[in-house]
């Protein structure tokens, strides 16, 4: 699933970003999260990935089957990314739940646990 928001700028550029949930596994099918920097380029408005990196704080224990749900803050400030990110784990009735948030500041992300 991809859910885009959140608009920055910055030296001279200006872009959103975008969150991409891949699915993988065959029999136990695991989540991975990246967060993408998407620059908007001339006047054609041409989107190009400027950055993407993948959230391995999410990603790191895939010893289990995991769900990754993103859910886009759209009352977060001009220039800032806020999304609430919701980890379900195959086989346990517990859902993690963080706070992802990003700046324009290219590659870089701040991610705390919000239970």
């Amino acid at each position: 699933s991809v859910e885009a928001g959140g608009y920055w700028s910055g030296n001279e550029v200006v872009g959103f970003f975008r969150a991409v949930v891949v699915a993988a596994g065959t029999e136990h099918v695991s989540h991975r999260l990246y967060l993408q920097w998407i620059r908007i380029t001339g006047d054609d408005g041409l989107h190009t990935v400027a950055a993407s990196v993948p959230i391995e704080e999410i990603t790191a224990d895939q010893s289990q089957a995991s769900v990754v749900r993103t859910t886009l803050d759209k009352n977060a400030e001009f220039g800032t990314l806020r999304m609430t990110v919701t980890v379900e784990r195959e086989q346990s009735d517990m859902a993690l739940t963080y706070i992802l948030t990003a700046d324009g500041e290219t590659g870089k992300y701040k991610l705390t646990k919000s239970n």
